[in-house]
């Protein structure tokens, strides 16, 4: 037998040996990797074997369900629960805010009322103070009025500044005259007879 006929009969038997081995155990001395169901068959064969293959396959799939529960707890309640936890939260949170403006508003309404009392006093205690101008229309204290015009009647009250514009035939008819010294229109009871009787800005007040 020739060298090479005696090569190609020690490739056929080691091939043959070969596909037997992948049948039986491997491949290319691989033991090949079981399913994880094989491996629960095999298992669950060795606790129960007095069980049927079916029962053993719906039992594997139903231990294999629980075990995954509870390794992995929160898979279960991640719908409902956080909804209705993220819900709650929601709402608080809008009762909180309902809350805290309506708390604005009272605080707000109750300083308005505390303060209103005190903002109509004070302007009623202005006007006392003061006196609207017939001819300039404007309200003004008591120290731009002479003492004559203060004592007079709202209707004809006039202040000072505009007393003193008023012309030298208006002037002595409503006894005002502007004091040379203090440059402040005065009525006639302000100055002496001889001081009223001079020129205009030359009379002085008694003051």
């Amino acid at each position: 037998m020739s060298s090479l006929t005696l090569l190609l009969v020690h490739f056929l038997a080691y091939a043959t040996l070969r596909l037997i081995y992948f049948y039986t155990e491997g491949i290319y001395g691989f033991e090949q990797k079981e399913s994880s169901r094989a491996k629960w068959e095999k298992h669950l064969k060795k606790i129960w074997p007095h069980v049927s293959e079916e029962m053993l396959v719906e039992e594997m799939f139903a231990l294999k369900e629980s075990l995954k529960n509870l390794t992995n707890p929160t898979s279960q309640c991640t719908g409902g629960d956080e909804t209705k936890y993220a819900k709650n939260e929601t709402d608080s949170d809008s009762t909180e805010d309902n809350e805290s403006e309506e708390s604005t508003e009272h605080e707000a309404s109750k300083m308005d009322t505390e303060h209103s009392p005190k903002t109509s006093a004070n302007t009623v205690s202005e006007k006392k103070l003061s006196k609207k101008c017939v001819t300039c229309e404007t309200w003004k204290p008591q120290t731009d009025f002479t003492a004559s015009q203060w004592k007079k009647n709202a209707d004809t009250v006039k202040c000072s500044a505009c007393v003193s514009k008023l012309s030298a035939y208006q002037a002595p008819k409503l006894k005002i005259k502007i004091c040379c010294s203090c440059g402040v229109s005065k009525a006639f009871d302000c100055f002496s007879f001889n001081q009223w009787r001079k020129k205009e800005g030359e009379g002085r007040c008694c003051d």
